[in-house]
């Protein structure tokens, strides 16, 4: 039986929106991203350092970090405030996904506060990056941890989360020079690097869908896994379409260890409804449930890409003819 701790975070997880209902192959994905990507408010916190004196001021989409210019190796504070409510710096704490900025290749984003519940702590973190330095083969950083003290109880009593609890958090720091071709490191462990401006986008969607929509990887935190990208965008009352794309590792690894049947999975596992020509390839269109449609291709030998999309239990499924104008538009600004 899992630890309290455990158990609770596997309770929230479950009940975090983020899963469209049918997606049933999709769902446990969902619930991984919805610990790393919880869309915050529009509020900004201001984060004190305990005694006086601001020490960043984060806004509430993900925020900037401190610029080079501000950042120090300098130890941190043991203490911070945030919304009014004092934090307790609890270590360095892990880096959940790391990417270049697919507008500004300079911009290093860094998703943290996603870490998995471990040994004294008692919610998800909240995170503070500081930039220790870079030069023309690393980036260096330092991701601390913050959290509330837990509160007494007396033996048996049973403890929530207080509201105090701190979704996965964007950071973005301005760097001197483009991320690619650097490793980054926090503290002494490295950090796989992405690309979001390789990841593709999809210049045409269909009436409800906007850009930019959000990217991610299913790595793993595996450097040989670092093949699989994915962009979802989001309308609403349960829509959902979304990119996947994977090189062979990736694929194999996808089809091998999906806890649902893969999208890219051979086709005698499938429901191949037509077999379209798309970007100048022979696709396959995929029923995967009553409202949902995908189709797969190979853009290269190696590299296959899927596009799905589903438009919720109570609606029919989507056109075919703008599923297959999605894929035609697909592009990559790197």
């Amino acid at each position: 039986m899992p630890d309290f701790t455990t158990a609770l975070h596997q309770q929230l997880a479950e009940q975090t929106p983020g899963a469209v209902p049918p997606f049933a192959e999709v769902r446990h994905r969902a619930r991984v991203r919805a610990r790393t990507r919880v869309a915050l408010g529009a509020v900004a916190a201001a984060v004190t350092v305990a005694g006086g004196g601001v020490l960043a001021a984060w806004a509430a989409d993900g925020g900037p970090s401190p610029s080079p210019a501000a950042s120090s190796a300098a130890s941190p504070p043991d203490r911070i405030t945030v919304n009014g409510r004092q934090l307790t710096r609890t270590g360095v704490t892990e880096v959940d996904t790391a990417w270049a900025d697919e507008d500004d290749p300079s911009t290093l984003v860094v998703l943290a506060g996603t870490a998995p519940p471990h040994e004294g702590t008692f919610c998800n973190p909240y995170t503070v990056v500081r930039l220790l330095g870079e030069d023309a083969a690393a980036i260096r950083i330092v991701v601390d941890s913050y959290e509330v003290p837990p509160p007494s109880r007396a033996p048996g009593a049973v403890l929530a989360c207080p509201a105090v609890k701190h979704p996965g958090k964007e950071h973005r720091l301005k760097l001197g020079a483009a991320v690619a071709g650097r490793a980054l490191l926090n503290g002494a462990t490295a950090v796989p690097v992405h690309d979001a401006g390789t990841v593709f986008s999809a210049s045409y969607l269909p009436p409800g869908f906007s850009s930019p929509g959000q990217v991610y990887w299913d790595d793993h935190n595996r450097p040989e896994l670092a093949g699989y990208s994915a962009r979802t965008y989001r309308a609403g009352q349960g829509g959902e379409l979304f990119i996947r794309a994977v090189d062979p590792v990736a694929e194999a690894f996808d089809v091998s260890h999906e806890s649902q049947p893969s999208l890219f999975r051979p086709e005698s596992g499938l429901d191949v409804i037509g077999r379209p020509t798309v970007r100048g390839s022979e696709g396959l269109l995929i029923a995967y449930s009553a409202d949902m449609r995908c189709v797969r291709w190979r853009e290269s030998r190696d590299l296959a890409v899927v596009v799905c999309w589903a438009t919720g239990y109570t609606k029919p499924p989507p056109a075919i003819e703008e599923l297959l104008r999605v894929a035609e538009s697909l592009y990559r600004k790197r």
